[in-house]
């Protein structure tokens, strides 16, 4: 097999560009599998060269779906990061606005049916970094799918859903079954979901939280 010559054979900043050059090529491929593996590397090496997602920004959010799992976290966190540098403005024209707007409603269609964990917590991060807080409430059902996954899923899920509810504190007022402290849970849950309690808890359901903080104090 052929291999990446040694590093003291050619200057670093050299290098860097021609692999650059070839990231260029690769998200100028009309292949899904191809531009996606592309946006991954540029993740993973050049993460300060958003602009070269200019051409294929709107061709990853129509094929979002299709992205390897493995992928999916980065080019996730890279869209976000286009987003912050490029749409997100306090002014936006109508082309950002349409821009933005394909990426949100890309995610709402594609949380509100996957299963797949991986998928829902990088969709749901992506959302709550471009959303408003109105459009918090489509998470609110995928994110609790995910606290009765494994163990690093279920942490995953909790970490989102305390950062949710800095944007609408008032979701998952009703679903305080999801936070119940269990003796299955690690140290790390416990707090996390005692923390989530502290946010959502109020004259309707305080009577309920009481209760369930009274039996671990107990």
């Amino acid at each position: 097999m052929y291999t990446i010559p040694a590093k003291d054979s050619t200057d670093s900043g050299e290098l860097k560009e021609r692999i650059l050059e070839l990231f260029i090529k690769l998200l100028q491929d009309q292949h899904y599998i191809v531009y996606g593996a592309a946006v991954y590397l540029l993740f993973k090496i050049s993460r300060d060269r958003l602009d070269l997602l200019h051409p294929v920004y709107l061709l990853i959010c129509e094929n979002l779906e299709k992205m390897e799992d493995v992928y999916l976290p980065s080019i996730c966190t890279s869209l976000t990061n286009y987003c912050k540098v490029y749409l997100l403005k306090p002014k936006m024209s109508d082309t950002e606005i349409k821009h933005l707007n394909v990426l949100k409603s890309k995610c709402k269609e594609l949380i509100t049916y996957t299963s797949n964990g991986a998928a829902i917590a990088a969709y749901a991060s992506l959302l709550f970094h471009i959303g408003d807080a109105k459009e918090m409430s489509v998470l609110e059902r995928p994110l609790l799918r995910l606290l009765s996954g494994s163990e690093p899923y279920k942490q995953l899920g909790l970490n989102i859903i305390q950062a949710v509810l800095q944007k609408n504190p008032e979701l998952f007022e009703t679903a305080m079954k999801y936070f119940r402290i269990l003796i299955s849970d690690t140290e790390y849950s416990r707090y996390k979901k005692i923390e989530i309690l502290k946010v959502i808890a109020n004259e309707r359901n305080i009577k309920w939280i009481q209760k369930e903080l009274e039996y671990w104090i107990g």
